[in-house]
């Protein structure tokens, strides 16, 4: 069934690209087809130290500012998953089993729940069963960055992630008050957690 579908995608891809493909086909069929004709690079398969994700960013967006920070590096592959959960169940498999075992991976999305165990790696911090902001609706970036920082500072891992759920919503922004647009936010005071391996 799926087959036929994805004929039919690959007919509409010859007519009209990959706007017209996406056009009425199931979900299913949609990932058959970007697995053929757009697979993706899994983050192993990649040389690199730190791995930042930011949810949801998109790569044009990130590049237009790429300008303002001199440490970013823009360059892009296509990944392993349109979403979350894809891009978690095809990086986290067996098949990098001892590459994920030397990794830190600090987490603020909980989708992590769903697909990785402490068994996994050297270290998975997963903040948004200890940090999550009821005011804001996530895990405050901030938190992510300081965890990132002291486990790397204390346990100096080969490789980290630090995955970000912004800037997926629900949207967190620094709010402008009163005449003077003080900028504000509203961050968890994290000072009393103990920060050691999450179990």
């Amino acid at each position: 069934m799926i087959g036929s579908k994805l004929r039919s995608a690959i007919n509409l891809y010859s007519e009209g690209g990959v706007r017209r493909v996406t056009d009425g086909i199931s979900t299913a069929a949609r990932r058959e087809f970007n697995d053929i004709f757009r697979p993706g690079t899994p983050i192993y398969e990649l040389d690199w130290d730190l791995i930042i994700v930011l949810d949801a960013c998109r790569a044009d967006l990130l590049q237009s500012v790429a300008s303002q920070y001199s440490y970013l590096n823009t360059d892009t592959v296509y990944s392993v998953g349109t979403k979350t959960t894809e891009w978690m169940g095809k990086n986290f498999t067996e098949r990098f089993r001892n590459d994920m075992e030397s990794t830190a991976y600090v987490s603020a999305n909980p989708n992590s729940d769903k697909f990785v165990s402490s068994d996994d790696f050297a270290i998975l911090d997963e903040l948004w069963r200890y940090a999550w902001d009821d005011d804001i609706g996530t895990v405050h970036p901030r938190s992510v960055t300081d965890r990132a920082i002291n486990i790397h500072r204390t346990h100096t891992p080969d490789k980290m992630i630090a995955h970000y759920m912004q800037p997926h919503e629900p949207f967190y922004q620094k709010i402008n008050t009163g005449p003077a647009y003080e900028n504000t936010h509203r961050q968890k005071d994290l000072s009393g957690i103990n920060w050691t391996k999450a179990q």
